[in-house]
Formats: C-alpha cells, structure tokens, sequence
C-alpha cells in the first residue's frame, strides 16, 4: 500500500557492533562514538561525531574505513576534522564498553526523477555486560533523494506503523545501559551565530535548537518520573514558539498558524502536568514543612498525587501519539527544504539574506522596550499587568539566547543573569496564581466532608505564599530597576 515500496526486494543480514571508548569515557566527552562493526566477514571502523554549532541533530559527521580485524586503528580515520577532534584520547587506551547485535533488513527503493532512499529496520539487542536492551529502530538514508522525497516516505510510512521520531542513538543507550543509567533531561544547547550569518540561517539554527531540544526529552518523560523532562520539553515548546514570533515577517502566515496551533495542542498536553508537578513540589511542600500534621495540606498532598499521574499519562500519551510525529516530521521537513522562502517582507524591510546582526538589534530593542514599558511602572502596576511583564521578560530572555552569540560574552551573561533574577521574581506570583486555580479544583472534586479540610488548607498556602511575595517586593523592584539601568548590550556587535 506504500507506492515507494512495492515491488522491491529486502536483504537481510545480521551485524554486530562493538562499541570503544577509553576507561573514563573521553571520546564520549569529547561527542565522538567509536565502533567497529562485522558484517559478513568484513571488519569496518565507524568514528561518529555530533556537528557542532549547525545542522539538525539527525545529522552527523561520520568516517567509515575497512579494518583486517575486529581491533580498532585510529590511523584509519580518513576525515582529518574527525582525527583531530579524537586526538590523543584514543592513546590512553582502549576498550570495549558495550556490543549491539541486531539484524538489519535493507529495503532499497527508486523514486522516480529523484534518486532513491535506503529503508534500514534494525531488530537486536543492546548488551552491556548482563545487562540487556531491546531495539526496534528504523532509519531512512538519501542515496541522492531530495529532503522533500525523504520526508515524503517517512511520513508514508508513519502511517502505515506507529513511529516515533528519537535523538536517542544506540550508542547513547549503550552507555546508559553499561552505566545502569535511566534517561535525563536535557536543557536547550547554545545556539551559536556567526557575524555573518544570514536571517535565514539564523532561523534555521534557532528553530533547530527548540526542536533538538523537545527531542531530547521526551525519553525522559516516557521512561522515568523525572519531573524536569516535562520542564524541558514545555520550555522547548516556549522557545519555538518565541522562533517563530520573532521571525513571524518573514514566514508565510498560514505556515506560522500551522505550527502555532500543533504547539498550542502539545502545551495543552504537557502543561497541566508541569503545573501539578510544580504545586506538589514548590507550593505544597514547603507549607507541610511548617504544618506537618494539619489534615487538610496532607489531604491535598494525597489528591495531588493522582493528578500528578494522571496528567503525566496524559503527557506520555500525547508524546506516543500519531500527531506529536507527524508534528515533529513537518517542522523537520519545514526547516531541510525551507518552505518559507518565497515569501519575502515588504518593500524597506531586512531581507532573508541580510547579515542577522542587524535584525538582532531590531528584535532585541523591540523585546526590551516591552519590558521596560510595563517595568518602569512596577510599584503601581496591577497583578494581571505582572503576569503580562513576566511574559515579557521570559520572551527577552529567549531573544537574548537566540543572538546572544553575536555579542561580548561578559556583557550577555550578566544581563541574562539580571533577566533570570526577575523571571524568578515573577515567576512566583504566577505559581500563586496558578496554585489558587488547582486547589480550587481539588475542592469542586472532592466529597462535601473534604471541601472544608482542603479550603482550611488552601488558605493556608495560598496566605503563606503570598505573604513571601510581598516580603520579596522591594527584592522585585530592584531587580527590575537593575535590569532597566544596565547597558543594553545589543547596541554594539563585537566577540
């Protein structure tokens, strides 16, 4: 029923990996997998690395080279870039860490006018020691097909079976697995900007930055109960959706609604159980230090639990889901075949290919001036207008992680320092606010013997966050006016 894959012929044959580092994992430090594959009976040395500062992290810089056997020789390395980043790291010696055995059915296809796409399905085991990993992996390769092409398949395919698009590669889970370790949370790597970047490339690292990543969280969240994989992936989420804000003139609007919306949907699943998370873990507790035996706080302690599961199924649901993919597969394929180039700004406006260094200025300036509007006025501005600067400032901050790399580095760090400071400082009347809304849930859902207990309870918490609110008010408004008072950095461009 896939036109791409009718009438061709599979091979199957069954690989097995060993994988090398030194004893204190250098080359894994270093963002290199070292491994050395037997197929057949032919030997090949694969040394793998992430590319830096560019490119989808579904892309890496990689060097393949026959070896007699199964030992590894980095005089073999044949790409200079990758033996210079393995350096003298291999000299300290080493050893096998973990093996993947696996058997691979090869699925060549033709598409007409196009070139072809290899289809590699992988079914085995990751051994580490005695300890063991299943793999069901399914990996397309451009044998000179264009990205539109590639992505064309994958969503066919996606279809037809259920898949997940993953960051997770077997060699990570190899050293997880050799190390008894479970999934971790990732935060959002730096995105670095030549002087001489373009607009456009600008837009394509930066969104490429929010999507690696809501990617590389989402094993976190579907394998442990770690409430910060959830954290990332909803501040990857904000981080895109601040992308696609800042770029908004320069991509067609129907492409922007588009994404928004998919974005929308994936904060709707994810939110309520941050939210939950953060009022069991910051509202809740630190009163119960205080009230350790009063009934209701320990009945809201317990009704929040359920939440907390419940909105956390919800969230891993919504990650297993058809549409989170297909969501993942579009922005993919929106970003490899850059869909929004026929679209330009109108007449007296930055272009795609303009130097991005001035666009930053404009799109910080603009960022700044919204803080500072709704900041000078700190001391009278009303709860609801305090939730609007906290958005502000979150949005600043984002914008000065997007270009921040274009400025002095000592000037960037310590106005982020200043903008995260206030972000804190709002951040906790948001989390009253927020905290007022679950308790009020907890009470409308409860039997009509509870609803006292938990309204008793209520008021406590909601009475001793505040009180801490407004102890922090004059904390507030210097941090505020420290913002507004330092230098504004993106005036002049200089490393």
């Amino acid at each position: 029923s896939i036109p791409w894959l009718q009438g061709t012929t599979s091979h199957i044959r069954k690989l097995s990996s060993t994988y090398f580092d030194t004893p204190e994992t250098d080359l894994r430090n270093r963002g290199l997998v070292l491994r050395v594959r037997k197929d057949s009976d032919r030997y090949i040395q694969t040394v793998k690395a992430d590319r830096e500062n560019l490119g989808s992290a579904l892309d890496r810089l990689e060097s393949e080279s026959p070896l007699p056997t199964s030992i590894p020789d980095m005089t073999a390395i044949s790409d200079d870039a990758l033996a210079r980043r393995v350096g003298d790291a291999a000299g300290i010696g080493l050893k096998p860490m973990f093996r993947v055995e696996v058997e691979r059915t090869t699925i060549p296809t033709s598409i007409a006018d196009d070139g072809g796409i290899t289809v590699d399905i992988d079914v085995g085991e990751i051994r580490a020691g005695r300890r063991r990993r299943q793999v069901c992996e399914l990996e397309l390769e451009s044998n000179g097909a264009s990205p539109a092409s590639l992505f064309a398949l994958a969503r066919q395919l996606h279809q037809h079976v259920p898949l997940r698009v993953s960051l997770v590669t077997k060699s990570d889970q190899g050293y997880d697995l050799r190390g008894g370790l479970q999934p971790r949370s990732k935060k959002a790597g730096r995105v670095i900007l030549e002087k001489d970047s373009s607009v456009e490339q600008a837009l394509q690292a930066i969104v490429q930055s929010g999507m690696n990543q809501l990617l590389a969280n989402d094993s976190c969240v579907l394998n442990t109960v770690d409430p910060e994989g959830i954290h990332q992936m909803r501040v990857a989420l904000r981080r895109l959706r601040s992308a696609f804000r800042v770029f908004h003139t320069f991509i067609p609007a129907e492409q922007c609604a588009s994404f928004s919306q998919e974005m929308q949907w994936l904060t709707s699943v994810l939110g309520p159980a941050r939210d939950w998370d953060v009022f069991s873990s910051d509202i809740i507790e630190p009163v119960r230090e205080h009230f350790p035996d009063h009934e209701g706080l320990s009945l809201i302690k317990r009704r929040t639990k359920g939440r907390r599961d419940r909105y956390r199924k919800a969230a891993r649901e919504g990650i297993l889901s058809k549409r989170f993919t297909s969501f993942i597969l579009d922005l993919s394929a929106w970003l490899m075949t850059s869909k929004w180039q026929h679209h330009q700004p109108g007449p007296g406006t930055i272009r795609l290919s303009s130097p991005v260094k001035e666009f930053s200025m404009i799109a910080i300036g603009k960022c700044h001036r919204k803080v500072r509007k709704r900041g000078e006025k700190i001391a009278t501005l009303p709860i609801p207008e305090r939730h609007r600067l906290r958005i502000d400032v979150k949005r600043l901050r984002y914008a000065t992680e997007f270009f921040g790399s274009l400025y002095k580095t000592k000037t960037v760090e310590t106005f982020s320092k200043r903008l995260a400071r206030l972000q804190d400082d709002l951040g906790r009347l948001n989390d009253v606010a927020v905290a007022e809304t679950l308790t009020q849930q907890l009470i409308a859902s409860s039997s009509r013997a509870e609803r006292p207990l938990i309204a008793e309870a209520k008021g406590i918490m909601i009475g001793w966050h505040t009180r801490t609110v407004l102890r922090n008010e004059s904390t507030l408004r210097q941090d505020v006016k420290n913002l507004l008072d330092g230098p504004a950095f993106w005036h002049t461009i200089e490393r």
